[in-house]
């Protein structure tokens, strides 16, 4: 039996499961997922100085450069700090130029009188916090869809550090779908919506990062973190809290999750449910462990 016929035998199964018990099956998953993802965050925290707004700034960046530039992200989180962007944060300007400066991406444009502004400030800034730029190298520029472009996604970040203060605490308090939406909800200047990406001119973006990739960093970030600190503090309370948060934020929607999911009966509704799913795919279906898989073992009657 293949891996697609096991997926449709186990889909089937799940759609037939009481809810109830779909239920916790689904937050038994969730948490063995959060359990992989809370290995990563805490090597990152020992990384930065086991420093939690760090941490967050560090996740958040990465988490933007998605698939092809989440590394030079990571990287450049390491070159500009978040202490040197919250000292800054007053300045949207200030925080441009360090951000764009540091990632070795405003030598790229063509000077007018902005990218000028933004050339004098980051040679103050880079001497005040002794920044060493990236070479634009680690940046993968071309064949990248516009609203994911490193450029508009450093500009948006600017922007929403500048709107509201970035930090762990402010993590904390997320309690729905709107908070965490909140976090980066800064606007990308009208000039960068033309001008993000060097090469392409005439091609136009969003300023604003949009509700679904807000929702992924909700996922992927927000939530993560907060079960990684409730577990290193051992805070029951900001465990239950990030759980409450993954309930209440709708369930990705992508390749993987489709293979799991019946339109007239999706069993996928929370973002608990499509980690679950997620988890079951990439750790047990991919590497056929179906012996050490808990849908498995329930359908055997294993369990």
């Amino acid at each position: 039996m293949g891996v697609l016929d096991n997926i449709s035998a186990c889909a089937t199964y799940l759609r037939d499961m009481e809810v109830e018990e779909r239920t916790r099956l689904f937050e038994r998953l969730f948490k063995e997922r959060a359990n992989i993802k809370r290995d990563s965050i805490m090597r990152t925290y020992k990384e930065v100085g086991e420093d939690w707004n760090q941490t967050l700034y560090t996740l958040l960046l990465k988490y933007l450069g998605s698939t092809h530039n989440g590394g030079a992200m990571e990287q450049l989180s390491r070159v500009v700090t978040y202490s040197m962007v919250a000292k800054e944060r007053g300045a949207l300007l200030n925080i441009e130029a360090m951000l764009l400066g540091g990632a070795g991406l405003l030598e790229l444009y063509t000077e007018d009188s902005y990218i000028r502004a933004l050339k004098d400030e980051f040679d103050h800034l880079r001497v005040k916090y002794n920044i060493t730029p990236l070479p634009a190298e680690v940046w993968r520029l071309h064949y990248i869809y516009p609203n994911t472009h490193p450029t508009l996604r450093l500009v948006q970040f600017a922007a929403s550090v500048h709107k509201e203060a970035l930090s762990f605490a402010a993590a904390t308090e997320c309690r729905t779908r709107k908070d965490v939406h909140k976090i980066l909800s800064g606007a990308a200047s009208e000039y960068w919506l033309e001008h993000f990406a060097f090469d392409k001119a005439g091609v136009t973006a969003s300023a604003h990062i949009g509700a679904f990739t807000n929702d992924l960093i909700g996922i992927n970030v927000i939530i993560p973190i907060l079960i990684a600190n409730g577990i290193y503090m051992e805070d029951s309370e900001l465990i239950s809290r990030a759980l409450t948060l993954a309930k209440n934020i709708p369930a990705e929607d992508n390749r993987y999750i489709k293979m799991w999911q019946n339109p007239a009966t999706p069993i996928a509704i929370s973002a608990i449910d499509s980690q679950a799913l997620l988890h079951l795919h990439k750790n047990y279906c991919e590497s056929n462990l179906c012996k050490a898989c808990l849908v498995w073992m329930k359908r055997r009657g294993q369990l």
